[in-house]
């Protein structure tokens, strides 16, 4: 574990943030040969008949069309779908920073191999800041993964989980195009955030522990990580239904 802001003595929330690394997956691009450069982080999901990995519009949008990648079991997995992304213009529109990849039968069950697609029905909605609930959020830092033919041969690269069971008001960021129909932000204050880099794009999951302590948390995906402020120490993220909605419009096009 990398960073972790509670300990929760309610429900196993570390063993189950650990057990939601096989719920994402790690991009990379080439930037010579054999050296495998990591870009962000993805959430492979299933929306009625479209799979797609969801990231943070900003991990592909400076790549243009170079190819993107992940591993499989074994083996690395070309992305080679077609990648919508949502645009943007600072201080104009709302920041929504998502994007997916869209992928044919063929990467989608190679990956199946590898991990585990979210559903809608593991959906759930943000629960309202004045109740109790912790949150996780999944990601592959540059940090512990740094270019290396090793990540090629190998296909493994190493993630990290955040827990926290604080939310931060969006108007404590001071952004002019985060707006919380769409955002919601997790306090993480700096000093339990060591190294943020590459988790763009991660899944946040709310854990219910509504069944009681004695009882494994369930995992509800509630969000994508876009963005790490260190002042005021905050993870902003996009809400699940925002990506849900751009895949459902991909259906009807």
């Amino acid at each position: 574990m990398l960073v972790s802001s509670f300990v929760s003595p309610v429900a196993p929330l570390q063993d189950v943030s650990s057990d939601l690394v096989n719920r994402v997956c790690p991009l990379f691009v080439m930037k010579g040969p054999r050296q495998p450069h990591l870009i962000g982080t993805g959430v492979p999901l299933q929306i009625g008949s479209v799979s797609v990995i969801a990231t943070a519009a900003h991990v592909l949008e400076p790549l243009g069309r170079a190819s993107v990648l992940t591993f499989g079991v074994n083996k690395t997995v070309l992305l080679a779908g077609e990648r919508r992304g949502s645009g943007h213009r600072k201080g104009k529109f709302v920041d929504v920073d998502l994007a997916v990849i869209v992928l044919d039968e063929h990467e989608r069950d190679q990956l199946r191999e590898q991990v585990r697609f979210s559903y809608s029905i593991e959906y759930a909605a943000v629960r309202p800041p004045h109740e109790t609930a912790f949150y996780t959020l999944i990601g592959f830092p540059y940090s512990r993964n740094k270019v290396s033919p090793r990540l090629l041969r190998q296909t493994y690269a190493v993630s990290s989980y955040f827990i926290t069971h604080k939310r931060m008001p969006l108007s404590v960021i001071g952004s002019d195009d985060k707006y919380s129909p769409i955002h919601f932000a997790l306090s993480a204050p700096s000093r339990f955030v060591t190294s943020p880099g590459g988790i763009s794009g991660g899944g946040v999951w709310w854990l219910d522990t509504s069944r009681g302590p004695k009882a494994a948390p369930t995992p509800k995906l509630v969000g994508i990580g876009i963005e790490y402020w260190r002042k005021p120490g905050a993870f902003v993220c996009t809400r699940i239904a925002e990506v849900d909605q751009m895949v459902r419009d991909l259906q009807t096009q």
